[in-house]
């Protein structure tokens, strides 16, 4: 029986949607958790008791152009090793990491600096976002901005036979920069600034150049990082698909809120084959009021809108940024625990990110299980929405069953369906 199905986790998840207060949380996961020996909860409270008999506390600093993973700037960490240390009144002894990924953006400003050059008009946002990060003394992390970098970096990959060397050379000068230069920022000595105002790092650019190199070729080109790549194009076109669907309904039809939901669903259900409860709920926002979601402002409808695919394909990488935060979570939260931050100066990012705030997560790295939720309040959006015994309809599981067939298991048949989907799009975006 998978962890999803048991019933103790499923009670879990229950409580925490509706805990407010630190006890709270740790009695839901005294009762419901400790029978599961890798099972670790993190959830942002409102009503923050810091107590080490409650388990491990992070309150997070809000940083201007810094986006957090979940909704609160104060968490509550739990795992089993936090009820042993509770009952000896100890504080509980494991790792939290604090990882900030950079979008291409700061990627972009961060190469600016490394090579000498005047950020211009960037040069006080950018500084102070520097400063910030760095007094707060994140790990930095360069994979997010190398998954944003696949879909120029994959026509090379996929066919390519060489060595390290050669294949670095291949790949395009400002990503090359790009890169190298969050190597090295990912070895600065915070302690030095923080105590000096000393700029130094624990590598010299030369090395940093290596590194990026190295890591650009064990994940674009070798066996198991090409796997990893492959299930992020996955991801994003899985999105890139919903996408095309829901534009296309919203542009095709007049129809209420139910309609378009039972159409949207239909789609889902035979096309595109997972239900993406995140990205499902913003997009019926955008049903109700387009204006919600300003991410889509760009698509509209008349005119010659060219390049019309690449613009909702970076739509699609933006929707996929929480999903690249997920993935973080699942891989590096063995022996730890990993908060994830992304560094950003879009605002219209930074929106959208918020549309769906996650109040904590249940997670088994071991049983490959993670769960978001989000607050009770927030769950009932469905129900405010008057949709959801139509949501209902598709959690049979028949429809489950029936969604998991259709769902595209290569990145060839996604195609097929994007390229069939979009001709759809096209017709009504000119119609």
């Amino acid at each position: 029986m998978s962890l999803y199905d048991e019933l103790n986790v499923k009670e879990l998840l229950w409580k925490l949607q509706r805990v407010e207060t630190t006890l709270e949380a740790f009695s839901a996961y005294s009762k419901y958790a400790v029978s599961f020996q890798d099972l670790k909860v993190v959830v942002s409270l409102d009503d923050f008791a810091a107590h080490k008999s409650f388990g491990k506390f992070e309150t997070i600093a809000k940083i201007e152009n810094v986006i957090p993973y979940y909704r609160s700037h104060q968490l509550l960490v739990l795992n089993n090793e936090t009820v042993r240390a509770a009952k000896r009144d100890e504080l509980a002894n494991f790792v939290v990491d604090h990882t900030l990924m950079f979008d291409t953006n700061v990627a972009s400003a961060i190469s600016t600096m490394f090579r000498g050059r005047g950020l211009r008009n960037n040069h006080d946002r950018v500084i102070k976002l520097l400063d910030s990060v760095v007094y707060n003394e994140y790990n930095f992390d360069h994979l997010f901005y190398m998954q944003e970098s696949i879909k120029f970096v994959r026509v090379i990959s996929e066919n390519w036979v060489g060595g390290a060397g050669g294949f670095w050379k291949k790949l395009n000068k400002g990503f090359r920069w790009n890169l190298a230069a969050l190597m090295c920022f990912r070895k600065i000595e915070c302690g030095e600034y923080v105590k000096h105002s000393k700029v130094s790092f624990e590598c010299s650019f030369r090395q940093a150049v290596k590194e990026a190199r190295n890591a650009s070729y064990n994940y674009y080109v070798s066996g198991e990082g090409r796997d990893a790549a492959r299930k992020v194009v996955l991801m994003q076109r899985d999105i890139l698909l919903l996408l095309l669907v829901a534009l296309r309904i919203n542009f095709s039809t007049e129809r209420n809120i139910e309609d378009r939901t039972k159409l949207l669903l239909d789609e889902v259900q035979s096309i595109v084959g997972v239900f993406h409860e995140r990205e499902i709920s913003i997009l019926l926002s955008y049903f109700v009021d387009p204006k919600s979601v300003p991410i889509l402002g760009t698509i509209n409808k008349g005119g010659k809108n060219r390049r019309l695919l690449k613009k909702v394909d970076n739509i699609a990488w933006d929707f996929y940024t929480p999903r690249a935060m997920e993935m973080a979570i699942n891989h590096f939260s063995t022996g730890q625990i990993i908060l994830p931050y992304l560094a950003t100066f879009d605002k219209n990012l930074e929106q959208l990110v918020g549309m769906f705030p996650v109040k904590g997560t249940i997670l088994s790295v071991k049983d490959g299980l993670h769960l978001p939720f989000r607050s009770e309040k927030q769950v009932s959006y469905f129900e405010e929405l008057g949709v959801a015994e139509i949501v209902a309809e598709f959690f049979t599981d028949q429809k489950i069953q029936e969604r998991s067939r259709n769902r595209s298991q290569t990145i060839e048949e996604q195609f097929i369906k994007i390229k069939t989907e979009y001709e759809k799009f096209r017709s009504v975006m000119r119609a």
